[in-house]
């Protein structure tokens, strides 16, 4: 359970990351974890990853929503040379410096 700001009269939610395989004509969720505090996104990023190569597929894109907004992110997965696309505003040198090309 994570405790945030107020949301709907509530602060404690269940907060969750999930894993889809979206292909031509369909999505196939294949994994769903809790999120817990002590965990990165870069740590789910890396479990993410490794049951993609157990299922033997090959990462066209990465999709990622704009909580994994984050130079660790960027530099994991560019490190890992996985394309990947995720919302970005251009704020601050280092992500403005990642952000040169395509």
């Amino acid at each position: 359970m994570i405790r945030s700001q107020s949301k709907k009269s509530t602060n404690s939610f269940y907060s969750y990351i999930s894993l889809s395989i979206i292909t031509k004509n369909n999505r196939f969720t294949v994994s769903v974890l809790p999120v817990e505090k002590n965990k990165t996104k870069v740590d789910y990023l890396r479990y993410f990853i490794d049951c993609i190569k157990k299922l033997n597929f090959k990462v066209k894109v990465l999709c990622l929503d704009r909580e994994f907004y984050s130079v660790d992110v960027f530099e994991f997965l560019q490190n890992k040379k996985i394309p990947h696309i995720t919302p970005v505003v251009r704020r601050g040198k280092k992500i403005k410096k990642m952000l040169i090309g395509r």
